[in-house]
């Protein structure tokens, strides 16, 4: 339970500063690279680092409205 607290604290704390980010830019589009690396500067715990990451991917999209630019190299 409290690992989980953690993960979701430090999420949130992520998906902050990412939302911060594109509001200075008046952007809605982002990669998922600045997600990654906004979660290694707030990460202190890398045994929890993928959990973190994906839990801000979840924030973002679903209490930020945030969009995700997809690589056009992958096929659907």
């Amino acid at each position: 339970m409290r690992k989980e607290i953690k993960i979701n604290s430090q999420a949130e704390e992520v998906a902050s500063q990412v939302s911060d980010i594109l509001s200075k830019n008046n952007n809605r589009n982002i990669d998922y690279n600045l997600v990654y690396q906004c979660t290694k500067e707030v990460v202190d715990d890398k045994n929890i680092l993928d959990e973190v990451y994906n839990s801000a991917i979840s924030i973002l999209e679903n209490k930020y409205g945030v969009l995700f630019d997809v690589d056009k190299k992958i096929e659907i």
